[in-house]
C-alpha cells in the first residue's frame, strides 16, 4: 500500500512559472498578443492530464522606489567600469576588468527596461498551478508542464521557466488565491546575489498577452470548451464607464510575508521562487474563524465560473485589446483555467476585495464584458474545485 501511495503522489505536481535568471526588469510575453490562453488549452487537450489548474494572479503595486534604487546601482556600476585604472608598473591607464563582464555589457539594456517600467503603473503578476498526471501518459508530468506555452514567454532580457514542487501545502495557496506581492528582497539583492522572484513586474501593456479569451488560430478545434458567441467590442458597457475603486485602507497591512523554501522536484543551484507563506496562512485561518464567529452575514461568493467561454475568429485590434489593461486593480484578481479530462475546460474569475465584497460582479466582470460582450457565469460558494474535493484525496490516498 505504501508503494502504491508513493506512486500515486508522483502524479501530482505543483508549479510556479517565474523568471529563469532573475532579471526582474524583464517583461516576457508570448509571441502573439492574444493567443496564450488558446494555446494553453490546446496544450492541455494534447497532454490530457487527469486534472490541471492554472492561475494567473495580478495586483497593482508601487515598486518605483525599488526600481529607482536598482537603476542607480546599475548606473554607478557602469560609471565605475568606464573609469580607467592606473598601472604602477607601466605608468599607464588601463581599462578596468569590469568593462569586459557580462554585467557591464547588458547594463544599458537593463537600465532602459527599468526606465520603461517607471513610466507606467506596475503590476505584480504570478502564474501558479497544479497538475495531476494521467496514469497512461507516455511523457512525464514534469516534461508536460515544461512544455506549456509559458515556457516560450520571453524578451531580450529573460524568459519564464517552470519551478516544480511536491509539497501538498501549496494547495492551500491555490485555494486561497494567494500570491507573493512583496518581491522587494529579490530586487534589493539583485546586484549581489540574485534569486528568482516568484512574481513578475508587468505594465498594463503586457496584460493582453496573458489575460485573453481563445482567439484566432489558437481558438480553432478546441474540444474541451463550451464556446460562446463573441459580441461586438464594448458589449453593454464601454471601457471608460467602469473604473476600479481605490481603497487604499484595505492594503495598509504589511505585505512582507514570512516565506519558507519549498522542496524542488529537481535540485537547483539557485534558490527556487517562494510561493508558500505559512505564517500568513495561519494568520488568515485565525482571522477567518474569528470573523465567522463575529459576523453571521453571509459572505459574497468570491468566485465565478464562466458557463461558456467566448472565442474570437479574428484577433482584436491592438487598440481594442488594450482595453484589457483596465482590469488591473489593487485587489488581487485571478483569471484561472481549470481542465478536467472528464468534464472539459472552465474559466474561473475571482477578486479578493476586503472592503467591497461585490468587486467581482460590479467591477471586474463588467471590465471583461467591455471587451468580450456579455459573459454568462455562475457564482460559486466553494473556492475549491470539485476535483480537489472529491477525487484528489482518493488519488493521494488521504
Amino acid at each position: 500500500m505504501k508503494t502504491h501511495s508513493k506512486a500515486s503522489s508522483k502524479r501530482v505536481l505543483f508549479f510556479n512559472f517565474a523568471l529563469r535568471d532573475g532579471h526582474f526588469m524583464a517583461r516576457p510575453v508570448f509571441n502573439s498578443q492574444q493567443s496564450l490562453i488558446g494555446e494553453t488549452i490546446q496544450a492541455l487537450e494534447r497532454f490530457n492530464p487527469r486534472f490541471a489548474w492554472i492561475q494567473f494572479l495580478f495586483s497593482q503595486r508601487d515598486y518605483n522606489h525599488l526600481l529607482m534604487y536598482t537603476k542607480t546601482e546599475l548606473e554607478n556600476y557602469v560609471r565605475l567600469a568606464n573609469t580607467s585604472e592606473y598601472d604602477e608598473r607601466t605608468r599607464q591607464k588601463i581599462p578596468r576588468r569590469e568593462i569586459s563582464t557580462q554585467w557591464y555589457k547588458f547594463a544599458a539594456l537593463r537600465i532602459k527596461k527599468i526606465e520603461q517600467i517607471l513610466s507606467k503603473p506596475t503590476i505584480i503578476f504570478a502564474i501558479n498551478g497544479m497538475w495531476v498526471g494521467n496514469e497512461n501518459s507516455p511523457t512525464s508530468i514534469a516534461h508536460q508542464i515544461q512544455e506549456l506555452p509559458f515556457s516560450f514567454c520571453s524578451d531580450d532580457t529573460d524568459r519564464l521557466r517552470a519551478y516544480l514542487y511536491r509539497d501538498p501545502r501549496v494547495l492551500s495557496v491555490l485555494v486561497d488565491r494567494r500570491m507573493v506581492t512583496d518581491i522587494s528582497p529579490s530586487i534589493y539583492r539583485y546586484g549581489h546575489s540574485r534569486e528568482e522572484p516568484p512574481s513578475l513586474i508587468l505594465s498594463p501593456d503586457e496584460i493582453p498577452f496573458y489575460i485573453n479569451m481563445p482567439t484566432g488560430a489558437s481558438a480553432k478545434g478546441l474540444a474541451s470548451i463550451k464556446a460562446a458567441p463573441h459580441f461586438p467590442v464594448g458589449g453593454t458597457l464601454k471601457a471608460q464607464e467602469v473604473t476600479p475603486r481605490e481603497d487604499i485602507g484595505a492594503f495598509d497591512k504589511s505585505s512582507r510575508e514570512e516565506c519558507v523554501q519549498l522542496p524542488l522536484f529537481e535540485p537547483e543551484t539557485r534558490r527556487a521562487p517562494k510561493i508558500q507563506v505559512l505564517g500568513q496562512l495561519r494568520e488568515n485561518e485565525e482571522n477567518g474563524s474569528n470573523a465567522e464567529q463575529n459576523d453571521s452575514t453571509p459572505r459574497w461568493p468570491p468566485l465565478a465560473a464562466l458557463k461558456k467561454i467566448p472565442t474570437l475568429e479574428e484577433p482584436l485590434e491592438e487598440e481594442e485589446a488594450q482595453r484589457l489593461s483596465q482590469i488591473i486593480s489593487r485587489n488581487v484578481r485571478t483569471f484561472e483555467v481549470l481542465y478536467d479530462s472528464e468534464k472539459g475546460t472552465k474559466v474561473l474569475l475571482s477578486s479578493s476585495s476586503e472592503t467591497a465584497g461585490d468587486d467581482l460582479e460590479s467591477v471586474y466582470i463588467p471590465q471583461l464584458e467591455s471587451v468580450y460582450g456579455k459573459l454568462d457565469y455562475e457564482l460559486l460558494s466553494d473556492k475549491r474545485p470539485e476535483f480537489v474535493v472529491k477525487d484528489l484525496p482518493r488519488i493521494m490516498h488521504l
